[in-house]
């Protein structure tokens, strides 16, 4: 073939192409491919919410086109999604979504057992209350939901026997596809001291089994207000092994470091671990050793160098904080959680659990250094609401980058020039928790900016009502920073459990 008729040819492929492409371009999106569609589908879906509603529970939307529906009614991912609460639409969509998704496909669920109907029971309704969990679990599985399909579980409770019920279910079944697994029991004070009993009986029970068999794909577990005897004590414990994200809130009796140590050693591929204890009764001991050193000093280290994220919220009890981190070897951590929970009295421990935080050893040295030298994102808050201990924080730990704190106490005395520097030198990101004014912040901000330290992302938390910004001041804040204002409730970004 001539030179000439290459060109030709090529010129023809070109001109070719190009038509193509601006045949695509006028195509109405209505006429894509099935396959693009339901990818599109499946994208825009994971931005549902799990919202229980009438609206949401559509079956038959009338302005979507035919074509659509019918992509969207034979796209099974679309349908795997399933939520039960305490609704009969919900039940009714549960229903729905088990008949659309086929009876292999793996199931993301979320069992919600609160709301009306459940707050109505009495006090000690105990055959009651058990029943209806069972009775939820079994209307699950007989539309289909059996556990061998669930890849990821959501349960959450405020009934105590209604947790414990929960717990004889896991215990029951065999969930070979169970990649995430969340357990919650949440309470308010007066329902807590009415359940008190219940709570007791159980703490001073033997220990229990978790699982009968150990999901063994499982990797994320959040159980909260889990009482101790179902995580320790047993010959078969631990059986949350292999984890990589775990987040423990233990009702103790006692805490139990050394069982805990095990726990944790269990998972040595751990990223993020967050850890709480109840102290159910006053004055609940660390445990210490029968010489009476302190049982801390006894404990092997956890080597844990691919945790990226602690948390030790509500710390009622600093002694068992302490314990932890002198437990681990976790030089990668990025991103910390602290706060103290406990009573006055306590204070000088949790003090004492602050300077190890920064000394990496229970004395200062020539050689002390922090014990995470690779943080670089804080969350504090304190019922003690003392300043002066997250300045201890803030002194040492230089390479932070982001914070979150409440607006008081702290904002002010931490982030302002103090003597001849800066605290926080290399902050970008602030998020300030319970606003009801915004003059500290834009002072702040301005002050920072001025000083050649200035922030790039601010996030104002308020309660209720807005604060009071005039038009010039959002503007200057505007042009100085990325100001985004949330009201309290929202679900917020978790800054620390997010690795």
């Amino acid at each position: 073939m001539s030179a000439h008729n290459l060109q030709d040819t090529g010129i023809i492929s070109s001109v070719q192409r190009k038509i193509h492409e601006n045949y695509n371009q006028q195509q109405p999106i209505s006429k894509l491919p099935p396959e693009i569609l339901s990818q599109i589908f499946i994208f825009a879906s994971r931005f549902w919410d799990w919202e229980f509603d009438n609206e949401s529970c559509q079956g038959v939307i009338p302005v979507v086109c035919r074509r659509w529906r019918k992509i969207a009614l034979d796209t099974t991912p679309l349908w795997t999604r399933v939520g039960i609460a305490d609704d009969p639409i919900a039940y009714r969509r549960t229903k729905l979504h088990l008949s659309r998704c086929g009876s292999v496909a793996q199931l993301d669920l979320m069992i919600d057992m609160f709301g009306p109907t459940w707050d109505q029971m009495p006090d000690g309704a105990v055959e009651e209350c058990v029943q209806r969990v069972n009775t939820t679990f079994s209307s699950l599985i007989d539309a289909g939901g059996i556990t061998s399909r669930w890849r990821c579980c959501s349960i959450q409770t405020t009934k105590f026997h209604a947790y414990l019920a929960i717990l004889q279910f896991l215990k029951s079944a065999d969930f070979p596809s169970l990649e995430y697994l969340e357990v919650v029991f949440s309470q308010t004070d007066e329902v807590w001291h009415v359940e008190q009993v219940a709570i007791s009986e159980q703490l001073e029970s033997a220990p229990e089994l978790l699982f009968q068999n150990t999901p063994p794909r499982l990797k994320t577990a959040r159980l909260l207000g889990i009482p101790n005897p179902y995580m320790f004590g047993h010959s078969a414990h631990p059986q949350l092994t292999g984890l990589t994200h775990l987040q423990l809130g233990l009702i103790a009796q006692n805490h139990e470091l050394h069982h805990l140590n095990r726990v944790l050693a269990a998972s040595p591929q751990l990223k993020a671990l967050s850890l709480s204890s109840i102290s159910f009764y006053e004055g609940a001991s660390v445990g210490s050793s029968p010489s009476g050193e302190p049982i801390t000093n006894q404990l092997p280290k956890i080597h844990l160098h691919n945790l990226q994220s602690l948390a030790l919220p509500d710390i009622d009890c600093a002694p068992w904080a302490l314990g932890i981190v002198m437990m681990l070897d976790a030089p990668n951590v990025k991103a910390l959680r602290i706060g103290y929970a406990g009573e006055p009295e306590g204070h000088a421990d949790y003090h004492r659990f602050l300077n190890y935080l920064v000394w990496n050893a229970e004395e200062c040295t020539e050689d002390s250094r922090p014990c995470f030298p690779n943080l670089t994102h804080l969350s504090y808050d304190s019922s003690e609401e003392s300043a002066a201990d997250l300045q201890l924080l803030l002194t040492e730990y230089i390479t932070l980058r982001s914070l979150e704190i409440p607006l008081v106490p702290y904002f002010k005395s931490v982030l302002n020039r103090s003597k001849s520097c800066w605290m926080v030198p290399n902050l970008k990101r602030l998020r300030v928790l319970e606003v009801d004014r915004m003059a500290e912040v834009k002072k702040t901000v301005m002050a920072r900016h001025k000083a050649g330290m200035g922030l790039e992302h601010i996030e104002v938390v308020y309660d209720e009502e807005i604060p009071d910004l005039k038009p010039n001041d959002k503007k200057k804040l505007d042009q100085l920073v990325d100001l985004v204002l949330t009201r309290q409730g929202r679900e917020l970004e978790d800054l620390v459990w997010c690795y």
